[in-house]
């Protein structure tokens, strides 16, 4: 099937929304936990916000009709109070094969943007790549764990700032 630009703005609208969502989730997961797992969710919920406001001149760019904040943040929200009950050895092992397919999701996703584009959409592919090695590394006990985390936060913050240039 071959992809139009209508596919491409859909999905980064809902790729965006998925960020704010996400954001909102990892900080509700952050209340159920505390010490360096309550950090690492805090991290997770930046690395959120770090691609969404990356991808932020996209929205601009193609007039993306992002939903409303408030109810894509409540949706986050209700998810990661229940989530946030999760045990966090039982999290860090749902992590790998849970989140491999939004990595496949924001692959396609890298494939329909234009070239200019490739390498901040991209980010949607590595966010997650980056959450996945985190949670191996985690379950490993790798004491370094969160510098997936925070080496990512700061690459998007980069990728974010040639973008806006």
């Amino acid at each position: 099937m071959t992809k139009t630009p209508g596919d491409y703005r859909t999905a980064l609208t809902e790729a965006i929304e998925g960020e704010i969502a996400g954001e909102a989730y990892f900080e509700a997961m952050a209340g159920h936990h505390e010490g360096s797992s309550r950090a690492s969710l805090r991290l997770m919920a930046d690395m959120e916000r770090s691609v969404a406001l990356a991808l932020t001149p996209l929205v601009a760019r193609y007039g993306l009709q992002i939903a409303d904040r408030s109810a894509l943040c409540h949706g986050g929200h209700q998810r990661g109070l229940e989530d946030g009950r999760m045990a966090w050895p039982d999290f860090l092992k749902q992590v790998s094969p849970g989140y491999q397919v939004y990595v496949d999701e924001f692959e396609q996703v890298t494939a329909m943007a234009p070239a200019e584009e490739r390498e901040l959409v991209h980010l949607l592919v590595e966010h997650e790549i980056a959450f996945m090695d985190f949670a191996r590394a985690g379950q490993a006990g790798d004491p370094d764990c969160q510098g997936f985390l925070t080496r990512f936060i700061a690459h998007a913050e980069a990728v974010g700032s040639r973008a806006k240039a």
